[in-house]
């Protein structure tokens, strides 16, 4: 997110007049980017921080959805492209409505 631009985003939604107390500017990645740019704070702190709370977020989702039953989990990287995960979903789905 970062070799491609997040920074120069943010600064310029700040520049907008989008405020970093905003609840958008609050969300993963912008709160800490906007802390970066509004109050100084070290890059290579802020880094941190920000690859910290996305593993500690994708945990959490991992947790959510790996407790609904509804959910059911594909390897992706079994397929080649995108036409294939969506052709093997539809596959599967097929099946599952021919099951019922």
């Amino acid at each position: 997110m970062l070799a491609k631009g997040f920074v120069e985003e943010v600064r310029e939604l700040l520049g907008r007049g989008y405020g970093p107390d905003l609840k958008s500017m609050q969300s993963l990645g912008y709160r800490h980017v906007a802390q970066h740019l509004v109050e100084a704070r070290p890059l290579d702190e802020m880094v941190e921080e920000l690859k910290r709370d996305t593993r500690r977020f994708a945990k959490r989702q991992l947790s959510w959805f790996g407790n609904d039953p509804g959910v059911h989990w594909r390897n992706v990287a079994d397929e080649d492209t995108a036409e294939a995960v969506a052709g093997a979903l539809i596959e599967e789905l097929n099946e599952r409505v021919r099951a019922k």
